[in-house]
């Protein structure tokens, strides 16, 4: 049921799937949903969390705020590689990354649980990095360096989703464009982009 829903959830969102779709899909009863989940908004929270944690058990969260510049430096890029390599490789990468989009665009009810367990701790790593690379001590989080950091994991989403318009432009070269060198590329510009003085 979890797989049948991340397929029909991260196409047509909560309230374009039928119940019954969920159950033809994964070939059970349509008694299986309430049993299990509760409904099917539980499920869909439950399909949300699951790729919400899949992410974040592959992120590096630092323990301690970095101390210095090098410290924040090399923080930021290891989330940030960390990030995008997860965004792009989790098994169902497409689906996952593009029902997590779809959370962010219109939250629901369960926008609450995606962003406990992936983005605000992300969010909060990435912000003590910009913070620190910025002058401004790592625990600060000044609306700048927020907004800093939200551009810093939309650089690294905007991967994850638009994949056809890269494909399209990159041509016979979009094989060399794999999860390892998209993130090299991310992670440098990341560190470029918090670090930045204001236009």
């Amino acid at each position: 049921m979890l797989q049948a829903g991340l397929q029909l959830f991260s196409a047509l969102g909560v309230d374009g799937v039928r119940t019954r779709q969920l159950v033809d899909i994964a070939g059970c009863s349509q008694s299986a949903i309430p049993y299990h989940f509760g409904g099917k908004r539980e499920l869909y929270a439950a399909v949300l969390e699951r790729g919400a944690q899949a992410i974040a058990d592959r992120l590096p969260l630092p323990a301690t705020p970095p101390n210095d510049v090098q410290q924040a430096a090399r923080q930021l890029q290891q989330l940030m590689r960390a990030f995008v390599i997860a965004l792009l490789s989790v098994p169902d990468a497409g689906p996952r990354t593009l029902l997590l989009a779809r959370e962010q665009i219109q939250p629901t009810a369960a926008f609450g649980t995606t962003h406990r367990v992936l983005f605000e701790p992300l969010h909060d790593a990435l912000a003590r990095c910009v913070a620190c690379l910025r002058g401004a001590d790592a625990g600060s989080a000044s609306v700048e360096t927020l907004l800093r950091t939200h551009a810093l994991l939309g650089q690294a989403i905007v991967f994850a989703v638009s994949h056809g318009a890269l494909r399209a432009r990159l041509g016979e070269d979009a094989a060399a464009a794999d999860a390892e060198t998209i993130a090299a590329v991310v992670s440098g510009m990341a560190l470029a982009a918090a670090a930045a003085a204001p236009a």
